[in-house]
């Protein structure tokens, strides 16, 4: 698991890829959720939406990324990047840590 300090910026990355022959493809819809395992910390979850929030980056075809800041106590992230149609996203439940 990677572990970042607090205060430093962590990119979160993820890739689509089409079912039919797993080329790089961009999603209708990207949408990283952020997660901390201890639910009480504040304003620290949330949707991310690409072409909504400046968080979400699309860095190439089928790469994207999203910029987080953590500035809570030590905690344990959870995150996932989700798309619309037949597409596969190579982020499927990561975690990391804020020290």
């Amino acid at each position: 698991m990677n572990s970042y300090p607090i205060g430093t910026k962590v990119q979160l990355q993820a890739t689509f890829r089409r079912t039919s022959d797993s080329g790089l493809v961009d999603p209708s819809q990207v949408i990283f959720i952020l997660s901390p395992l201890n639910p009480f910390i504040p304003n620290s979850s949330g949707t991310f939406v690409y072409g909504t929030n400046v968080e979400v980056v699309r860095d190439s075809t089928g790469t994207y990324h999203m910029d987080f800041l953590p500035v809570a106590l030590e905690q344990v992230y959870k995150y996932k990047a989700y798309s619309l149609g037949d597409v596969i996203s190579s982020c499927d439940d990561e975690e990391f840590f804020v020290r």
